[in-house]
């Protein structure tokens, strides 16, 4: 996984960190994804009470894919391919970033955590690690 580690400087490092962050501010929740090589990717969720999940996968700084589904229970793992996809997109970091908080909050739901507990305030969400 490369999220700008070798051919990257410092700032770009920290802009990709600060994306990332981003998402947690906005009631993402996120785990790195590892295997025989480590870190492979790293996965954001964000689930709203109106059936709804968004999911941001990130596997390199210029391999990003993010959807929105209907349909779900955001706390029931084995509802997960039972949704529509209501929206797609690939890209970067910053791009898919910056679209997928573009998203209008779907109709009648606000953000939930895993636990089923509101996302209230941006510094509820606490310390996830990024890269």
């Amino acid at each position: 996984m490369d999220l700008a580690v070798d051919d990257a400087d410092t700032r770009e490092r920290e802009e990709l960190a600060r994306h990332l962050k981003r998402l947690v501010e906005h009631g993402f929740e996120g785990a790195p994804v590892t295997g025989a090589e480590g870190i492979e990717a790293l996965v954001y969720r964000r689930g709203w009470t109106s059936a709804v999940l968004d999911v941001v996968v990130v596997v390199d700084r210029r391999d990003v894919d993010a959807l929105r589904t209907s349909g779900v229970n955001p706390l029931d793992p084995s509802t997960l391919g039972q949704g529509t996809v209501q929206w797609r997109q690939s890209g970067t970091v910053v791009d898919i970033v910056a679209a997928m908080l573009a998203l209008d909050a779907p109709a009648g739901g606000f953000p939930i955590r895993t636990s089923g507990q509101p996302v209230l305030t941006a510094s509820s969400c606490g310390e996830l690690w990024t890269p």
